[in-house]
C-alpha cells in the first residue's frame, strides 16, 4: 500500500521501524473460540442472529493500523489513509482505494405494488408519475414474488396514450405480487404508491468507516445492484452476466459511505433542543437588541 506521494508503508525513509507487512484488503475473519473449517482449514467467525451463522469477512484496507517511528514518537497511521497499486504495464499502474466513486448521486425510487388478481394477470400501468408516456427519463425495475424480471424476456414496456404499461410475455397467477420500483425526475402522483427510504438514511446512516461484513451484507448489496441494473441479466445468486458489467457497482449496492449523511440534517431539523430553524429565529432578533 502506498501514501499520497506513492510512498509505499514499508519504505524505510519515510516510515522507519514500519511495522507494515502488507495489506489482506478482504479476508475470512477467523475467532479462536470457533470450529475450524473442513474445507478452508481455518476458524471461520460466524456472526451469529437469531440462531443462524453468518460468516464474517475483514477488510483490513478500512479498518487496520500499523505503526512507524517518527523521532523518539511511535506513530500510529491507517490504512485507509493509502491505496493499492493496480499494475497495468512494466512501469505503469491505476491507484485504487477500498471504495468506487459513483459517476452519478443516488435516486429515490417510487414502489408501486399490484396483487394479480382475475381481472388483469399481464399488463400493469406505469400511473405513478403523471402521463408517464411522455417521460423520457424513466426507469422501471419490475420483480414478482421478489424475483426480479428480465427486460424483453420476461416484458415489455408498452406505451399507451397516457400512461406506459408493463405486459408480461405469459399471464400471471392469481394472488402474485408484483412490485415495480421507477424513477423519473418528475414529481411523483398523489396516492399513486410510495417513496422508498433515500440510501444515506437506510444504509449506514451514521457515516460509519466500514472494515467488517457479514455474507448477508454482501448477498443483499449484489442483489441491490441486480435489481437497480437492467443490463445485468440472469439470478442472484446463481448464473448471472454480472463479471461482464464491472460498472454496474456504479448503479446500486447497500455497502455506502456518503458524501452527504442524512442524520445529522435531520437530527438538527426535529430536534427541539438542538434545531437549526429554531436557532435562526431566535437569534436574528437577538442582534437587533
Amino acid at each position: 500500500m502506498f501514501d499520497n506521494d506513492h510512498t509505499a508503508f514499508d519504505d524505510t525513509t519515510t516510515y522507519p521501524n514500519s511495522s507494515f507487512t502488507g495489506a489482506k484488503v478482504f479476508e475470512f475473519a477467523t475467532s479462536d473460540t470457533a470450529t475450524t473449517d473442513t474445507v478452508l482449514g481455518i476458524k471461520v467467525k460466524y456472526n451469529t442472529i437469531n440462531n443462524v451463522g453468518d460468516i464474517v469477512f475483514d477488510s483490513d484496507h478500512t479498518s487496520g493500523t500499523f505503526t512507524y517511528k517518527s523521532g523518539t514518537t511511535t506513530v500510529t497511521k491507517n490504512l485507509a489513509e493509502g491505496h493499492l497499486h493496480y499494475t497495468t504495464g512494466r512501469s505503469t499502474h491505476n491507484s485504487r482505494s477500498a471504495w468506487i466513486k459513483r459517476t452519478a448521486e443516488s435516486k429515490q425510487r417510487v414502489i408501486r405494488t399490484f396483487i394479480v388478481d382475475e381481472t388483469e394477470k399481464q399488463v400493469f400501468p406505469i400511473d405513478f408519475y403523471k402521463d408517464s408516456a411522455d417521460l423520457t427519463d424513466l426507469e422501471v425495475s419490475v420483480s414478482v414474488n421478489g424475483l426480479r424480471k428480465t427486460l424483453t424476456t420476461d416484458y415489455t414496456i408498452e406505451t399507451g396514450t397516457k400512461n406506459k404499461f408493463v405486459k408480461f410475455k405469459k399471464a400471471l397467477e392469481v394472488d402474485d405480487q408484483i412490485r415495480l420500483a421507477g424513477y423519473s425526475s418528475t414529481d411523483k402522483v398523489a396516492d399513486k404508491g410510495i417513496y422508498e427510504i433515500p440510501e444515506n438514511l437506510a444504509t449506514n446512516s451514521l457515516n460509519e468507516q466500514l472494515g467488517t461484513f457479514t455474507f448477508g451484507q454482501i448477498l443483499n448489496h449484489v442483489r441491490d445492484i441486480f435489481d437497480k441494473n437492467q443490463d445485468v441479466t440472469g439470478a442472484i445468486p446463481g448464473v448471472s452476466n454480472l463479471r461482464d458489467k464491472p460498472d454496474a457497482r456504479l448503479k446500486g449496492g447497500s455497502i455506502h459511505q456518503h458524501e452527504g449523511p442524512l442524520l445529522p440534517a435531520l437530527f438538527n431539523i426535529i430536534d427541539q433542543d438542538a434545531n437549526f430553524v429554531t436557532s435562526i429565529d431566535y437569534v436574528s432578533p437577538e442582534y437587533e437588541k
